[in-house]
This record gives structure tokens, sequence and C-alpha cells, in this order.
């Protein structure tokens, strides 16, 4: 099973503290592509699991910077867990609240706002309450290239491209709240028969012989589920771009498979071929496939 983005971040800012240098925040955002924010919060949720498990700790002094303070037996054992990656926590420090106010932003229409106050009752907290935990999720959101914004006079709402937003959803239903996927899947792609979606991608799997890994699998039906429910009339000129550079793969037929097979239901009579085949082939894509499909990823309109 491929890492997930968190815990792949985690591994990232742990192997370089291991080295034994000392780092600035700026060094260490610098080496794993986040922000200096991001980072100091994700040393701080570190710290907190190291001490926990009794790994060491990670010091820091002004002036003189950041570093992995841990003896031999400790640093074997902090590194058998790194080859693994299984057992590094994927997202620390986010309990109940977090999750339930991620999935209130991501329910958000493009251009819907909300205010402190309606987030503070549908959550059954207070708004200065409600208003630290924006704090918190909102490195959440960065990762994945979405910006909590505040609006004067008319509320927060949620900032990105269609696409980034799409993948933020997916990532939510499969990183956080794994045990209710297909219920929420439901919710986020409304007046879709998800469960006739996944057959037809287990359809599409025999017919071409492939067989997905299982976070490939759900990534997938995840995906064509939200490109079928959430309309964006960007993707179909965006695909015309991308196509052929893409249609000589065999990810592309399988993903044209999909497809077809999606077509003559009713709850997908106004689908795009772009819905579907962008998201398939996104998500099982080799690496090629997938920096070609960067450059051509649909935006909100």
């Amino acid at each position: 099973m491929k890492q997930n983005k968190n815990t792949l971040y985690n591994n990232q800012i742990l192997k370089c503290l291991m080295t034994g240098d000392t780092f600035t925040t700026q060094q260490i955002a610098d080496n794993v592509g986040l922000s200096e924010k991001t980072v100091r919060t994700r040393i701080n949720q570190l710290n907190d699991w190291l001490v926990e498990q009794g790994l060491g700790r990670i010091e820091r002094k002004q002036g003189t910077g950041i570093w992995l303070e841990l003896e031999e037996g400790q640093k074997m054992q902090l590194s058998g867990w790194l080859q693994t990656s299984d057992d590094l926590p994927a997202s620390t420090g986010f309990d109940n609240r977090n999750k339930q106010l991620i999935g209130k932003l991501l329910k958000l229409k493009p251009g819907e706002t909300t205010t402190l106050q309606q987030l503070a009752d549908s959550l059954y907290l207070s708004p200065p309450t409600v208003g630290g935990l924006l704090k918190v999720v909102a490195d959440w959101f960065e990762e994945r290239h979405l910006e909590v914004t505040s609006i004067r006079s008319k509320g927060i709402c949620l900032e990105g491209d269609e696409y980034n937003l799409r993948i933020a959803i997916r990532d939510y239903m499969m990183e956080m709240m794994p045990e209710v996927l297909e219920a929420l899947l439901g919710t986020f792609a409304p007046g879709v028969d998800v469960a006739r979606i996944r057959q037809i991608v287990v359809e599409a799997e025999n017919a071409w012989r492939i067989e997905l890994a299982d976070r490939s699998f759900k990534m997938v039906w995840i995906m064509t589920c939200l490109s079928i429910s959430r309309k964006c009339p960007a993707d179909e000129r965006i695909f015309v771009s991308a196509e052929e550079n893409i249609q000589h793969y065999n990810e592309y037929s399988c993903a044209e498979s999909i497809y077809q097979r999606i077509a003559p239901f009713p709850f997908a009579t106004c689908v795009a071929k772009a819905y579907a085949v962008l998201a398939v082939i996104s998500n099982c894509c080799s690496p090629l496939i997938g920096r070609l499909l960067t450059c051509y990823s649909p935006v909100r309109h």
C-alpha cells in the first residue's frame, strides 16, 4: 500500500532530523516541500508522538536550530518504523472535532460561504473553539493547495481549484473516515449510484485483466463518482488538450472502458467523456501520465 501524503511528509521530516544535523525550520520546509508554518505544526505533533512512544524528542534552540535527541537503541527502532512506514501516524493531532470541521468545509458548494456561528452551531461548539480549530485544519487544506478564507461581510469559504478540491474530498474519506467511506461518498456525490460505479470499475478490471491495489481501486471509485456528480465544463476542454498525449497507454483504454460502461445509466446522462476518463487515469496511471495530467488539471468555474 502506498503512503498517504501525511505519512510521507512526517517520514521526510524525521529522515531529515535523523541525519544528526541541525536544521532551521525553513531548511526542513524546503526539503519536504511544505510551508514553514506547516512544518512547525508537524514538528510539534511529531515531537508529541516521539515522546509518547519513548523514541526521543525534537529539541529547538533559538539561534541554533532544530535537532533530534535520541539514543542509539531509539534510533534503530525509529529507523525500522521508517522503513516499513505503516506504523507512523498519518494524521497526528486530529480529533473528531477537526475531522467534522473539515467535512463541513468540504461540503460547501463552490462560492458558498458560512459563518463562524453557523459552523459552531452545527458542531455544538463555541465560536472561539471553532476559530481555534480553523487554524489547525488550515494546514491540512494548505497541503492540498486549498485555502480557508474569511470574506468580510460574507463569511468563511474554501478557495482553490476544482481538481484539488476533489483530491481533498478523496483524502478526507480515505484517510480520516475510511470506516464510513461508502456512506460519505453518497453524500459527496448525490444522485450517483455509487454501488453501481464500484461494480463498473470491477467489470473494467476483469475485462482488461487488471487488478488494482485496494487503495488505488478506492481512489478510482471515489474520483469517478465525484467526476460524475461535480460538473465542471472546463474538464472537456482540458481533456481534449491532454488526450493525444495519453491515449496510447493501457490505462487510457481501461479508463475509457469504465466511461463506456457508465454512459448508458440515467445518473450519467450529462457526463462528458472527460469526467470519467480523467478521473480514472489520474489515479491508476504511471508516473509519466500523472505528470501529464497535472499540466491539464481542471479548474473550478
